[in-house]
């Protein structure tokens, strides 16, 4: 049948990587493919690579914080029909490219008109035969686009050309489109750290129930402020300033995300605008070559713009439960510190009742030392108690008189 095969088909890879994260696919790649490898003019900033059957070209991309990878394969044949299941062979040979951030597909080739459908059907149920087209009729340079996402971070397009003119004009947006591309990844990446992020602030309930105030579990009437529990009442402290902590990170986490997906939501439309500007400067072609990108547009004006409005929310949504928790600190400071002043009153009683117990003991025991009349053992029980019964009566006084200076006054 027509629809099972297709003329001159390519298979490219948009990989995607952070260059924190070391990728060891794409150098593994171009070791096994090596014995392959064509001598490059020196003007060309790739390599060529040429196989029994197939031929690639392997580019990498500076793109900040990013490593960007184009790799592309095709079979040598130009003019000759080839069968869907020889895509299926490039794709076993690319298949170890992987992506941190993210990676697309893109199958171009020559098919006979109204057999589109029908091939891309097939071509898709190479990735994954769950994955769905997105419904929308989108043509670049007269190719009919066929757009499948198969995971979070990996989507398939698939360009099918009416004849070689549409399938040529193509091979001036490499560029282009592998720029497109990262920043389409870039916002798919921060929209998938924010949801990362928010799992972990969930986990430790700093989001709000629906329509709910966030509030801070912290029940101050269940300790003993100023007397037994005033460890507890320090741990109790100590792990809500560790909250606090991940709490303002997380916020931090999320608004990092937010700027992220703004900066590469501004640079994706710039980007789009720039290649329908391209598109159009040819007006000879305009009719002939056919181009509609609302796939892509709408992802900037609905997909994209939900996400951060999304993230924004996310931040609204923790602010007010971040100054619950930073008052709380700041009534269980108060209650610590009043309760630390307070052993200290206590310490400094009982130094003061003991440094007389001690004194007045001591002076007993010297007085009655010299008298005939006591006995050694009797002068130091009896030096002993005057010195305990000074010690309780001043300790009580201290005791009385300082709180009396501390208590509230009454309304």
């Amino acid at each position: 049948m027509a629809a099972d095969f297709i003329i001159y088909p390519h298979l490219f890879c948009f990989s995607y990587h952070l260059k924190s994260q070391e990728n060891i696919t794409w150098s593994n790649w171009y070791k096994n493919n090596q014995r392959f490898q064509s001598l490059a003019k020196p003007e060309q900033p790739y390599y060529e690579f040429k196989g029994q059957d197939w031929e690639a070209i392997y580019k990498q991309f500076d793109f900040g914080d990013t490593d960007s990878l184009l790799l592309f394969a095709s079979c040598l044949e130009k003019q000759k029909n080839q069968s869907l299941d020889f895509i299926k062979t490039l794709k076993l040979k690319l298949d170890s490219i992987q992506g941190s951030i993210g990676k697309t597909w893109l199958v171009l080739g020559e098919v006979k008109p109204g057999q589109e459908d029908a091939i891309a059907k097939s071509i898709a149920s190479f990735w994954d035969s769950k994955a769905q087209n997105s419904n929308e009729s989108n043509y670049f340079l007269g190719n009919k686009i066929f757009s499948y996402q198969i995971n979070t971070n990996e989507q398939l397009l698939i360009l099918l050309a009416p004849n070689s003119r549409s399938m040529e004009s193509f091979a001036y947006f490499y560029d282009e489109l592998s720029r497109l591309f990262y920043y389409y990844h870039k916002i798919k990446w921060s929209h998938q750290q924010n949801l990362i992020i928010k799992k972990h602030l969930q986990d430790e309930n700093f989001f709000p129930l629906t329509r709910e105030i966030p509030t801070i579990q912290l029940a101050v009437a269940d300790f003993d402020v100023l007397h037994a529990n005033f460890y507890q009442l320090k741990a109790a402290l100590y792990e809500n300033i560790l909250k606090l902590d991940r709490h303002t990170r997380g916020i931090e986490g999320l608004s990092l995300q937010f700027e992220t997906l703004k900066i590469n939501l501004k640079a994706y439309r710039s980007r789009l605008n720039r290649i329908q500007s391209l598109i159009q400067k040819d007006k000879k072609d305009k009719d002939k070559q056919k181009t509609d990108l609302k796939l892509w547009s709408n992802f900037a004006e609905n997909t994209a713009q939900t996400y951060q409005e999304q993230i924004e929310q996310d931040i609204l949504s923790l602010r007010p439960g971040l100054k619950v928790r930073e008052q709380h600190i700041s009534t269980l400071r108060g209650i610590v510190e009043a309760s630390q002043a307070e052993r200290d009153r206590n310490i400094e009683n009982l130094i003061g009742a003991a440094g007389l117990g001690v004194g007045v003991s001591s002076a007993a025991a010297g007085a009655w030392a010299t008298q005939d009349d006591f006995k050694p053992s009797q002068i130091f029980l009896i030096s002993l108690g005057l010195g305990l019964l000074c010690f309780a009566v001043l300790y009580i006084l201290l005791w009385w008189v300082r709180g009396q200076k501390h208590k509230k006054p009454k309304r």
